[in-house]
């Protein structure tokens, strides 16, 4: 009886090992099964953790085309003059990736640096709240979170090796971090067109 509850606790077919087994090899049985029942739980906890972090952090709160936007505000000066801003980042990402499929060796990191200082991009950002609503805008700020975050993921990708050079295993990931920059921006906008 006990063995079928220590089996049921362990969750391991291991742990209902024969009877006629010696007992230093009963105890390394019993060690596996309670190994195996560890990874399981943990990896039940990982899927569990990935799904809660899909779920929490989801991008979309309220989707791009049920967002409603204050049109007085959308068409105020400031936030007009942000849009543009956002609107030349935007550009400029699609240019950068051209100039690296021309030129795998062009200085990525120092237009980073310059053209998307984070401070700046926030800032550009922050202009544009005042078009949504508080549903809309929790979404918006993870979007902006995840642009931040790829502009300062491309930017470290964008490094040469110690010999000045971009290999072709640094360009593929450094074209990888600019088409998801891309798309968050792209992403993003769509959260700044009225429908």
């Amino acid at each position: 009886m006990q063995r079928v509850i220590l089996a049921l606790m362990l969750g391991s077919a291991t742990a209902l090992a024969p009877v006629s087994v010696p007992s230093a090899q009963k105890h390394a049985v019993a060690r596996r099964g309670f190994g195996n029942a560890l990874l399981g739980g943990a990896a039940a906890l990982i899927g569990t953790a990935a799904n809660a972090y899909e779920g929490v952090y989801s991008m979309d709160i309220v989707k791009a085309a049920d967002a409603v936007l204050d049109e007085d505000a959308l068409r105020s000066g400031s936030v007009q003059g942000a849009l543009n801003e956002f609107k030349s980042y935007a550009v400029g990402v699609v240019k950068l990736r051209e100039v690296l499929s021309n030129d795998n060796q062009f200085d990525v990191g120092k237009v980073l640096k310059k053209e998307y200082d984070i401070v700046k991009v926030r800032a550009t950002f922050n202009k544009l709240t005042p078009i949504w609503d508080e549903d809309t805008q929790r979404g918006v700020d993870r979007l902006t979170r995840a642009v931040i975050q790829d502009i300062t993921e491309a930017e470290a990708a964008s490094k040469y090796n110690d010999e000045g050079v971009r290999t072709p295993k640094k360009l593929t990931l450094l074209t990888a971090k600019l088409d998801k920059l891309d798309g968050s921006m792209r992403k993003l906008f769509g959260y700044c067109i009225s429908k």
